[in-house]
């Protein structure tokens, strides 16, 4: 904006992309330069990052996005073709966000599932799965026809989650995600199709240090994933405790519908039911997994199921 050669011009139209991530101010500059502004975002998922107090006081986490969909829902036009998720994914933030009125594009999109090239020498034990002991609930995590999944670690030994507020991580999850994600790379899943997001950075921490050379994949916050998708989303979940405690990051709707968008083909989540449970907007969520018949219930013996002569 502070360019000379746009300061002697101005334009007809100016599209500003992911406008609900930008801060007001800089939202406002190209309203100076150009006669007709396009703004194009959702203010449903998360807002600008604001890491100052009185800028936060002073109203800087609402987009000039938001405001103006807020005051001049006339001149709002809503975009309900998507082309991302298939329709067993969609069906999240479609009952939790969007009322329904998310459509995708075409039959393609609608009935995509994730490609695992060797599912059916996974599935008849041939090379190179002949020595791993596959447990029922791996293959279940692992069926192209299972686009949503919920490992639920209610009854699994050494559940718990470890250290409080940011520190907290669950060592059991990272068991778990680095078993999956070596399955779904031995079964033919590019390494780059897998994206594992979790809550905190700590988390980020032990999962990277977790996965053996050779097979680590992009592991982020939920924040640092807006914007972003992957053909397979891994989502540990961190918080298991008696308390249902899950913080108020895991309460943000916000950052919820980030987390469930993020997945093309399948969403896989790792977490607690009781944990979550209480809390909203999660008791909807899981009604509607569990509706689904999406929620799979891991052994009590899962903490010692490996695949380790894969790694």
């Amino acid at each position: 904006i502070h360019n000379s050669l746009l300061s002697r011009r101005t334009f007809d139209y100016c599209i500003i992309d992911e406008a609900s991530q930008i801060l007001q101010p800089v939202a406002l500059g190209p309203w100076f330069v150009a006669k007709v502004c396009v703004l194009v975002g959702d203010h449903k998922q998360l807002p600008p990052l604001v890491r100052s107090r009185d800028a936060k006081d002073g109203g800087m986490t609402e987009s000039l996005f938001k405001r103006l969909c807020t005051a001049h829902g006339s001149a709002v036009v809503d975009l309900t073709l998507q082309y991302r998720m298939n329709q067993w994914i969609m069906a999240i933030p479609n009952a939790l966000v969007y009322s329904g009125h998310l459509k995708c594009g075409t039959a393609a999109v609608a009935n995509s599932t994730l490609r695992v090239p060797r599912w059916p020498e996974m599935v008849s034990r041939t090379p190179p799965f002949h020595e791993t002991s596959l447990k029922p609930w791996m293959l279940h995590a692992l069926d192209p026809d299972n686009s949503v999944v919920f490992l639920n670690t209610d009854h699994v030994a050494s559940a718990a989650q470890t250290g409080s507020n940011r520190t907290v991580h669950n060592a059991l999850e990272v068991h778990l995600l680095v078993q999956i994600v070596t399955l779904m790379q031995e079964a033919g899943v590019p390494h780059e199709s897998i994206g594992v997001l979790c809550p905190f950075n700590v988390q980020i921490q032990h999962l990277q240090n977790a996965f053996p050379k050779g097979r680590a994949v992009d592991v982020l916050t939920i924040d640092k994933s807006q914007g972003r998708d992957k053909e397979c989303i891994l989502l540990s979940l961190v918080h298991n405790n008696g308390e249902a405690h899950i913080g108020e990051i895991m309460r943000d709707l916000s950052r919820l519908n980030v987390a469930f968008t993020r997945a093309k083909h399948k969403l896989l989540v790792i977490g607690s039911m009781a944990t979550y449970r209480p809390n909203a907007p999660w008791t909807e969520l899981l009604d509607l997994l569990e509706s689904r018949r999406w929620v799979h219930n891991l052994p009590s013996d899962a903490n010692l199921h490996t695949v380790d002569h894969l790694l």
